[in-house]
């Protein structure tokens, strides 16, 4: 029984000490940053494209707000329908 615990015990230090080392390589292998990157030039449909996305994103950032308001107005909940007696 010892042994099967002792093995256990090796095989996780072992694989902690592989995760340690993938783990501190892996800055060295991504080793880019933001200054590289290089931003395409985009015609107006793309930027139009873009400028929808962002419209939705706030569209559906206000409708959560108006439920959230919504839920809240409501007071206390009851939740006698969920233990049936």
């Amino acid at each position: 029984m010892e042994i099967i615990i002792k093995k256990r015990v090796v095989k996780a230090i072992h694989e902690g000490l592989l995760s340690l080392t993938m783990l501190s390589l892996t800055p060295a292998i991504a080793a880019a940053s933001e200054a590289n990157l290089k931003i395409p030039n985009l015609s107006q449909g793309q930027n139009n494209l873009l400028l929808y996305g962002i419209m939705v994103c706030i569209l559906g950032m206000l409708f959560g707000f108006y439920q959230f308001m919504q839920v809240k107005k409501s007071g206390p909940i009851n939740l006698c329908w969920m233990w049936p007696t």
